[in-house]
């Protein structure tokens, strides 16, 4: 009971204690925040925050030189005078402040001192330095400027402003190192440095020359009527790859695994975009060919991380982009159409954003975050030459990669999620991207069909089976022991412009569907397309279809008059084509032809709603609200059901 009694007591005591203790803090004044010791330019604002608490609220007051600032023409403060602002700040304002918070039980106070900055004109201290170099090198060139304020530091080449979305530069260290990553020819010229802040500007120039040995005798013998030869020469060689390739697919004679390969292969609207690219980039090659045979010094002293875009002069680059047609992009939208602009998005993505009216676009090159690595700074991937070291090592070859890292000896089922998982993961990635197929199936230089040889040759780039490979193992062996594999298709136009088609240098892939999520798939990405898929026969805002199934509902329609586009092997027992949907990869397999069959069984039942509800609307205003509504429902799927479930619904 004593025990009881005394630890009640102490308890009672401490509470006591605590409360008048809690009780004194709340009358004293005492500081949240205060300012510190600081610095600031002249004519600049400054504006101190000194908050304290008590009971009762205290009173602010600040001080200066001994005497208590009031609000004048320079200074300012707020309702509870927490906040001193000083306008502008001058030479006679360097010194001690204090600040005060008081009230009837008392007074605390704070000093600090504020000091000027003397400000200063830019004044660069390290002057890029000029180059010489030999073609392929990567150099780079230092700027660095004091001043204060801080001055901000800008280059130009040859009088143009150069900027971050250069992928042939990099500018690092708040732009004071510029970083031309693979010098070619028309890199040559002056760059200049400028340092600027608000009081004045200064600038340094620096010059690059790139030097080839026997230059003058290459650009001599590159005359006109030498590339006109050459760019017809590679035009044909690309001609006779794509028409042989279509060819192979007439004459009935591929395995059903070959006929799998032939859909990855290019559409006719997106052929004319990446030929010229093709066009081009052979004719690079015949160029290299022709120096060789021509020339009295052999390619091999030329340096070893080159192209030959690297090596001419602008003038030969810009001819034979001419000659070959790679010069221009896809054509723009003037996007003056606001009635529909406002309502719907367009097929090919232009005028969705208008501020950026030319993002998410259809048939243009992919944004590259980085720039691009080749294996010879322009078009040739890493691997290419399997003989090329990189830090020491050769590269692995990618089909041990993979058969080592992520080959697995049983599939095991998910144990939450079914196959519709990534049936639709696959449907959306058909929806905002496929990367631009090659043109042919047969080397441009050679004519040899990609799976009966293992060179680099484009567009194939087949990779070698190891001696481990399953297929190795066997009693009858691949004939070509090689896994045939096409580069993707390159693009000529990227939609900016920059120094003599600065931006048109690298090769760059092509995206032949919009970014956006809007049912391409569906419904297409161009116009000639979404109208090939319409049924314009009743203008009820239909999707097109051939047959229905015993309970009325429709497939999709057949596809009939493309050659390329269907690859099924069709015979007069089998007499049934290929399905024509949005995407022309819809018919890779079972799961997502059934995919994009049910889509286009739910566009006509909403269709038939709005008819049913709007009979005044007419086809063309039934089709765009059901596309806009499909598009809708394709977006609440992914991102509230499908991405929560990937990404996990804590982390999305």
């Amino acid at each position: 009971m004593l025990l009881i009694f005394l630890f009640a007591f102490i308890g009672s005591a401490a509470s006591e204690s605590s409360y008048h203790g809690q009780q004194r803090l709340e009358r004293v004044p005492h500081f949240l925040s205060a300012p510190s010791n600081s610095s600031f330019r002249e004519g600049s604002v400054v504006r101190l925050t000194c908050e304290a608490i008590a009971k009762p609220r205290p009173v602010i007051t600040w001080h200066f030189k001994g005497e208590q600032i009031h609000p004048t023409q320079k200074y300012s403060l707020n309702l509870d005078n927490s906040v001193l602002s000083i306008y502008p700040f001058q030479k006679n304002d360097v010194g001690k402040y204090i600040c005060v918070a008081s009230n009837r039980n008392g007074q605390v106070q704070h000093s600090f001192e504020l000091q000027i900055l003397n400000n200063s004109i830019p004044f660069i201290v390290d002057s890029p330095e000029s180059k010489v170099v030999t073609p392929g090198e990567q150099i780079t060139f230092v700027c660095r400027a004091t001043g204060q304020p801080p001055p901000s530091i800008k280059w130009y080449f040859n009088g143009v402003e150069m900027s971050h979305d250069d992928l042939h530069i990099e500018l690092t260290q708040r732009d004071s190192e510029l970083t031309v990553i693979h010098a070619t020819r028309e890199d040559e010229g002056v760059y200049q440095c400028i340092a600027r802040n608000v009081l004045g500007i200064t600038s340094a120039n620096a010059t690059l020359k790139v030097y080839l040995p026997n230059q003058q005798a290459l650009d001599e013998s590159l005359t006109s009527e030498v590339l006109r030869n050459i760019v017809k020469q590679a035009e044909e060689n690309v001609g006779r790859a794509i028409n042989q390739s279509k060819l192979s697919i007439n004459n009935g004679e591929m395995s059903p695994g070959e006929f799998m390969k032939m859909f990855k292969f290019n559409v006719p609207q997106n052929a004319a975009l990446t030929k010229a690219r093709e066009i081009y980039e052979q004719s690079l090659l015949l160029v290299q060919q022709y120096v060789s045979d021509g020339l009295k010094f052999p390619v091999e002293q030329l340096p070893t991380n080159f192209s030959f875009e690297s090596i001419l002069p602008v003038s030969k680059i810009q001819t034979i982009m001419e000659l070959s047609g790679c010069v221009t992009g896809p054509f723009r939208n003037p996007c003056t159409d606001m009635c529909f602009y406002s309502k719907y998005r367009t097929y090919d993505g232009q005028c969705n954003n208008m501020e950026h009216q030319f993002w998410g676009v259809a048939q243009t090159p992919f944004r590259r975050n980085l720039p691009p690595i080749y294996e010879n700074g322009f078009n040739t991937p890493v691997g290419w030459d399997p003989e090329k070291l990189y830090f020491g090592f050769k590269k692995p070859n990618p089909r041990l990669v993979s058969m080592k890292i992520i080959s697995t000896e049983e599939i095991t089922p998910h144990f939450g999620y079914t196959a519709m998982m990534k049936q639709w993961g696959q449907f959306l990635a058909h929806d905002i991207e496929q990367t631009a197929p090659g043109l042919a199936r047969q080397t441009y230089m050679k004519g040899a069909i990609c799976n009966k040889t293992c060179e680099n040759l484009d567009p194939c780039y087949n990779v070698p089976m190891p001696p481990e490979d399953p297929r190795m193992q066997g009693e009858k062996k691949p004939e070509i022991a090689c896994i045939e594999v096409e580069r993707s298709s390159a693009t000529c136009g990227s939609g900016q412009t920059g120094p003599i088609y600065r931006q048109l240098t690298y090769r760059e892939q092509m995206n032949i569907l919009t970014a956006f999520i809007d049912g391409s798939g569906i419904y297409g990405s161009a116009e000639v397309d979404a109208l090939d898929l319409r049924d314009l026969f009743g203008d009820h805002g239909l999707l097109r279809f051939d047959i229905v199934s015993e309970t009325q509902k429709p497939y999709l329609p057949f596809e009939r008059e493309s050659s390329m586009e269907c690859r099924r092997n069709r015979s007069h027992e089998n007499p049934i084509g290929c399905f024509l949907a949005g995407d022309y990869r819809a018919n890779e397999q079972l799961a997502l032809l059934c995919m994009h069959t049910l889509w286009l069984r739910e566009h006509n039942r909403i269709a038939t709603k709005f008819l049913e509800i709007n009979p005044h609307w007419d086809g063309e205003t039934i089709y765009q609200e059901t596309r806009k509504l499909i598009g809708a429902m394709l977006q609440v799927i992914t991102y509230e059901h499908w991405l929560p479930k990937v990404l996990g619904p804590v982390r999305f």
